[in-house]
């Protein structure tokens, strides 16, 4: 396999030179003790942030003339498995997108981290697991070890064209009635009255080819609905814990029951956000999708992206790194901004009878280090320093994103030259109880259930076939599938 897109960055008289590596003759070892090999998911966020860590961390240690390696591919998260199983192109550290991770772990392909998480100085006498948020501080346990270290997190939800809500006097939605009261304005708009379809103004721009994003708003309806803690119990299919808080799955003669039950996939909160979907978007009449871009269905990523920016839609169900992912094609003058997910009528609320602001964030991305890393001890090194209180802020100023680290509410924002588009994801960010999907269920990730089994994502389902696929019947597909394959998953887990 041969090494995609490299980029090497040399310490260089202390000045940090980038520079491909045909054209790089001082830097001709790209292995050995001084050198960090680096293989990454290059996409929403790019890789501006990384090469100002490496920047950062070669000025920090000079005496060791660090030299790092870049190697950045939008896919390189389908790759990792292959080059760890077949010991193959192997760096010093991934920067993977979410995927299941744990098992790479399991079957002893990951180096633990468990010093990085307890020993490592993160924010002054903090370790990365006292420094990280509380909710994941499980996220990279396989086994009673740490393997992996969350990358990224923030807010999801509809993010909105400022310029066209301005112009109309729209007012921001709060809640899912003021949402569709929304939809029936930007129909009447007299554009989309009009003979001429060139200037119409839809609702939604998305994209068929990756329906999933529409994840990013019917998770918040989802969790809303069933509260932060039903929620978070859901991607643990609802296992029975002892008295200590461990699983009882943890124990040597653990029965399918003990992990859980595939009737987590029934909450009723799964029903009620899918059925806000299906009220937004499906046609009951036909298989075209209402309130979306023309072609929806059928478009790519990016047709949505340009639409969205070039005022053809008002909303795009996304998140944070949007900007970031659009900066190269977005006009100067345009303006969005992310809003917190309108609040449907059964949310839970607090004592004081007010709504409960739910982010499920997006939170899964990860860093590890493969057992047989070149240079293992240069790279625990470096993951150390990207995962401490001087790096995440970094990661911040760079791409306006979020770390899962706590710190976001100690930000002076106005002082980091942030987009008021960024200041509206960290707000929103900073105002919700943010939950997370991943599982500590060895049930889930052996068998990649995920929320929506043997479907991918339902969206477009729902729309080709409205009748078939109602709320209720995706949700109830999911959950006969699993049942089918739970005993298998129980025998892979106790194998």
């Amino acid at each position: 396999m041969a090494r995609k897109k490299r980029i090497i960055s040399c310490a260089l008289t202390g000045v940090l030179a980038l520079s491909s590596v045909g054209a790089l003759a001082g830097c001709d070892a790209l292995t050995g003790e001084n050198v960090i090999w680096i293989a990454f998911a290059e996409t929403g966020y790019g890789r501006g942030f990384l090469e100002q860590w490496c920047k950062d961390f070669q000025e920090k240690y000079p005496e060791e003339e660090y030299v790092f390696e870049l190697e950045g591919e939008p896919g390189m998260t389908g790759e990792i498995q292959t080059r760890l199983t077949t010991d193959n192109e192997i760096p010093d550290l991934f920067f993977s997108l979410d995927t299941n991770w744990q098992e790479w772990a399991a079957r002893g392909y990951l180096y633990p981290l468990d010093d990085i998480y307890r020993k490592s100085k993160a924010d002054g006498d903090k370790s990365v697991w006292e420094f990280m948020n509380k909710d994941l501080r499980d996220y990279g346990v396989v086994n009673g070890h740490y393997y992996a270290i969350p990358w990224t997190d923030g807010a999801n939800g509809f993010i909105y064209n400022k310029t066209l809500f301005d112009e109309n006097g729209w007012e921001v939605p709060e809640t899912v009635e003021e949402l569709y009261e929304l939809c029936d304005k930007i129909n009447n708009l007299p554009c989309n009255k009009d003979a001429d379809k060139e200037n119409n103004i839809a609702v939604f721009a998305w994209s068929g080819k990756y329906a999933s994003y529409w994840d990013f708003v019917v998770e918040n309806w989802w969790a809303q609905y069933e509260g932060a803690d039903e929620f978070r119990d859901f991607f643990n299919f609802g296992a029975p814990k002892n008295e200590d808080g461990t699983f009882k799955f943890e124990s040597n003669n653990a029965s399918p029951s003990d992990y859980g039950s595939p009737e987590v996939y029934l909450q009723e909160g799964r029903v009620k956000a899918l059925e806000v979907y299906r009220n937004l978007v499906v046609n009951e009449n036909s298989t075209f999708p209402k309130n979306s871009i023309s072609g929806a269905v059928g478009a790519e990523y990016t047709v949505a992206q340009l639409a969205f920016i070039n005022g053809k839609a008002a909303m795009m169900p996304n998140g944070a790194w949007l900007e970031q992912e659009m900066a190269e094609v977005m006009p100067d003058d345009f303006e969005m901004r992310l809003m917190r997910t309108p609040y449907l009528e059964e949310a839970k609320k607090d004592k004081d009878g007010n709504y409960i602001p739910i982010n499920a964030s997006s939170a899964g991305d990860f860093f590890c280090i493969p057992k047989n890393a070149p240079n293992l001890e240069a790279a625990l090194k470096f993951m150390e320093y990207i995962n401490s209180r001087e790096a995440c802020e970094t990661f911040t100023r760079v791409t306006g994103g979020i770390r899962p680290f706590q710190y976001i509410d100690d930000l002076d924002l106005d002082s980091m030259n942030l987009s008021e588009f960024s200041k509206s994801c960290i707000e929103v960010y900073r105002e919700s109880t943010t939950v997370y999907h991943y599982s500590s269920n060895p049930i889930q990730w052996v068998s990649t259930f995920g929320k929506w089994p043997d479907l991918g994502s339902p969206y477009v389902g729902m729309i080709s076939d409205p009748t078939e696929n109602t709320p209720a019947a995706v949700c109830s597909k999911s959950c006969d599938y699993v049942y089918r394959e739970w005993w298998n998953s129980y025998n892979l887990v106790n194998q």
